[in-house]
C-alpha cells in the first residue's frame, strides 16, 4: 500500500463522524414511532407508505470543488456539476429494518474534462434543530470515466472502473419543500484493486422536495 494513498482514509473517517450521530438520531426517532423523515410508522400508514415507495421524492442539484485536498490529495482540477433524483423508501420489511433509506441516482460531471461519474445507492437522513435542518449519509456504487491507472501527474489512478460511493451532508430546510446543504462525496475502490487513490468532491446543493 503506497503512502500517498493513505490520506483519503480521512474522508472515510469524516463521513463516519457525520453518519454515526445521524444514524443514532434515526434510531431514536424510530423508537418514538416515527421514521427518518418524521412520518408516523404506526398502525396508520402515510400516503407515501401506502404508495409502496418508488415515487420521486426529491431533486437535488449542486456545484462542487473537484478532487479537493482537504480530506485527500489533489491531482485533478476544475469544478463539478451534480444532479440527483431521490425516490421514496420502498415499503417493505427489508428497508424498514435498515431505517428506511431512500433510493438515489445521480451524476457528477467535471467541467474540465477530468473524472466524472454516475452513481446510485441508499440515502439515510434525519431531522435536526427541531426540523429546521438535517443530516444525511449515503452509501452505494459509482461508475467513472476517469483513469484506472495512469502516469499523468494531473490525473487520478482510481484502480477500477466500478467504485464505492459514499457521501455525507448537513443542510437547512429553507421551506418545507426547499433546502440547501453542504455536501461531501467520496469515491474509491476500497482497496479491492490497486492503485486506490480515491477522490473527494465538496460543495453546495439545492434540493426540491415533493413529499
Amino acid at each position: 500500500m503506497r503512502l500517498r494513498s493513505l490520506p483519503h482514509f480521512r474522508a472515510l473517517f469524516l463521513l463516519l463522524a457525520i453518519a454515526v450521530p445521524a444514524l443514532i438520531s434515526v434510531q431514536e426517532a424510530r423508537g418514538d414511532g416515527y421514521d427518518m423523515t418524521g412520518e408516523h410508522i404506526g398502525e396508520e400508514p402515510t400516503q407515501q407508505q401506502s404508495n409502496g415507495g418508488g415515487w420521486l421524492s426529491e431533486i437535488r442539484i449542486g456545484y462542487f470543488a473537484h478532487d479537493v485536498d482537504a480530506v485527500s490529495f489533489n491531482r485533478e482540477n476544475g469544478n463539478d456539476f451534480n444532479g440527483e433524483l431521490i425516490f421514496d423508501s420502498p415499503d417493505n420489511q427489508i428497508f424498514r429494518d435498515i431505517y428506511a433509506p431512500r433510493l438515489r441516482f445521480g451524476t457528477t460531471i467535471n467541467d474540465s474534462d477530468n473524472t466524472s461519474h454516475v452513481y446510485g445507492g441508499l440515502l439515510w437522513d434525519t431531522e435536526i434543530w427541531n426540523g429546521s435542518g438535517f443530516f444525511e449519509f449515503g452509501l452505494g456504487g459509482a461508475v467513472h470515466d476517469g483513469e484506472t491507472y495512469t502516469y499523468e501527474r494531473d490525473r487520478k489512478s482510481l484502480g477500477s472502473r466500478v467504485l464505492f460511493h459514499l457521501s455525507a451532508g448537513i443542510g437547512i430546510n429553507v421551506t418545507p419543500s426547499n433546502n440547501i446543504s453542504l455536501y461531501l462525496e467520496h469515491i474509491s475502490n476500497g482497496y479491492l484493486a490497486d492503485p486506490n487513490e480515491g477522490m473527494d468532491n465538496v460543495g453546495i446543493r439545492y434540493g426540491l422536495r415533493f413529499d
